[in-house]
C-alpha cells in the first residue's frame, strides 16, 4: 500500500516537473526575439544598409553581414579578389567597393548586443526589437562597448519576402491558384501558374522597399525564337510578408501565401 502511494506521489511529481519544464521552454522561446532575416536599415548619418542576420543556438547567438555603405565609410583603393565586392545603388547607379562586413552578437530577451567589423573600422552596437518583431531601434559606436551610443542611431525594418507559392484572387474570385516566386536579394523571377507555365513567366522583378515590379513573358515553344513580352505587374507586400495587393497586366489582384 505504501509503495503504491509513493508511486502515485512520484508520478504526480513527474507530471508537474514536465509541465513546469514545458512552460519554462515556452516562456524562453517567447522571450527571445527572432532577429534572423533581411532588414532594410538606416543610420542617423543617412546611410542605408541592407542587413542579413542568421540566428543559431535557440536564437541567442546571431551572425550576419551588411552591404552597400559601411558604417565607417572607408573603402579599399584597389580590388581585393578574396574579400571585396561591388554594390551598385539602385537609385544612382554608382558603385562603391567595400570589403565584406560582418556582425556577431548575442540576444538577451528582445535586445541584440553585437560587434561589427568592416574594412576601415570596427565597433559595437545594440538593437532592441519591437513587440511585433518587424522592426528594431538601435545604436552603434566605434568602441568595444555595445551600449556606447557615440556613433549614432541604427534602425531597421524587416525586408519583405516574396519567395514562395501564392494564391491570387480578383474581385474575390480565384485567379492563379499557385503563383510561384523565387527571390534572390532584391531580384525576383517566377511563374503565374506552377502547373501551367505557358500562362506567363515572371522576369526582371526588382524589389524597392515593400514593392515588387516585374515583367511578364509568354514562353515561345519555337526553337530559337524569343519569348513574347506581355506586360508588367506590381505587388505591394504587407508587413509580415503574408499577403500582398497589386496588379497583373493592369488588373487589380490580391495574394496570400500558401507556403515557401
Amino acid at each position: 500500500m505504501m509503495n503504491r502511494r509513493n508511486g502515485i506521489i512520484f508520478t504526480i511529481f513527474g507530471v508537474i516537473t514536465l509541465v513546469m519544464a514545458a512552460g519554462a521552454s515556452s516562456a524562453y522561446a517567447q522571450s527571445t526575439a527572432e532577429f534572423s532575416g533581411t532588414w532594410n536599415t538606416v543610420t542617423s548619418k543617412g546611410k542605408k544598409l541592407v542587413l542579413t542576420l542568421k540566428s543559431v543556438d535557440r536564437r541567442t547567438n546571431v551572425t550576419g553581414v551588411y552591404g552597400r555603405n559601411g558604417l565607417s565609410a572607408r573603402y579599399r583603393s584597389q580590388d581585393d579578389p578574396v574579400t571585396a565586392f561591388v554594390k551598385v545603388s539602385a537609385t544612382s547607379g554608382e558603385s562603391a567597393l567595400q570589403n565584406a562586413s560582418s556582425i556577431t552578437g548575442t540576444v538577451n530577451g528582445n535586445v541584440l548586443r553585437f560587434r561589427w567589423s568592416e574594412d576601415g573600422g570596427r565597433g559595437a552596437g545594440r538593437f532592441t526589437m519591437s513587440s511585433d518583431g518587424d522592426s528594431f531601434e538601435g545604436t552603434f559606436s566605434m568602441t568595444d562597448n555595445p551600449d556606447d551610443t557615440s556613433g549614432g542611431t541604427w534602425s531597421g525594418t524587416r525586408a519583405p519576402t516574396f519567395h514562395g507559392v501564392w494564391q491570387t484572387t480578383v474581385g474575390g474570385k480565384l485567379q492563379f491558384p499557385q503563383l510561384l516566386l523565387q527571390q534572390g536579394g532584391n531580384q525576383v523571377m517566377g511563374q503565374l501558374s506552377v502547373s501551367q507555365p505557358e500562362l506567363g513567366l515572371i522576369r526582371d522583378g526588382i524589389i524597392d522597399g515593400s514593392t515588387l515590379r516585374f515583367k511578364i513573358f509568354r514562353a515561345n515553344r519555337m526553337p530559337g525564337r524569343p519569348d513574347e513580352y506581355v506586360g508588367v505587374g506590381e505587388f505591394v507586400m504587407d508587413r509580415g510578408s503574408k499577403s500582398f495587393t497589386g496588379t497583373i497586366l493592369g488588373t487589380s489582384v490580391s495574394g496570400t501565401r500558401l507556403g515557401r
